[in-house]
């Protein structure tokens, strides 16, 4: 006999494919877990994108690619939200207000808007079960990665000439 608090767990696990990996952390299964993109915790690794094509589920895919994104608009453009929504748009407002010289990228944004609508999609309709395009929702998460790289290394750049600079002064 289960009690009340198993219930939810069972319902979620009857509906959905492959959860003890895209939810272990909420439900035991045993070690099946691994953090990525490393074994050794390692999240700061952009260059390494070979574990995205290792996750088989969609709803693992989408919530994974969400959290990389987050991390690196909070960590490099000081973005702040609920969601990666909230997110897209403080980090815009922050690095435009803090760079006269150039702009957040538009097609960046409206690629991780993408993503991120894909994902909302996924977790609130009941009626969507599946990444339409997979291989675009990819390579969308590829080219803002991408984008995003080359952006905190502008902006990197710029800092550490702007502190060169005023170390002369």
């Amino acid at each position: 006999f289960l009690q009340k608090d198993f219930v939810l767990p069972v319902i979620i696990v009857a509906t959905l494919s492959n959860i003890n990996t895209t939810f272990c952390g909420i439900i035991e299964m045993g070690n099946n877990c691994s953090s990525y993109p490393g074994q050794n915790g390692n999240y700061t690794k952009m260059q390494d994108l070979k574990w995205v094509y290792a996750i088989k589920n969609d709803y693992e895919l989408a919530i994974r690619l969400s959290k990389e994104l987050e991390y690196y608009l909070e960590a490099h453009f000081n973005a702040t939200g609920r969601g990666l929504h909230e997110k897209i748009t403080t980090a815009e407002r922050n690095f435009n207000s803090h760079h006269k010289d150039m702009r957040f990228p538009q097609h960046l944004v409206r690629n991780m808007r993408r993503l991120a609508t894909i994902r909302n999609k996924l977790i609130h309709d009941r009626s969507y079960h599946a990444i339409d395009n997979k291989q675009g929702f990819i390579q969308t998460f590829e080219s803002s990665h991408r984008e995003l790289q080359q952006l905190i290394i502008k902006m990197n750049a710029k800092n550490n000439n702007n502190n060169k600079s005023s170390q002369d002064q």
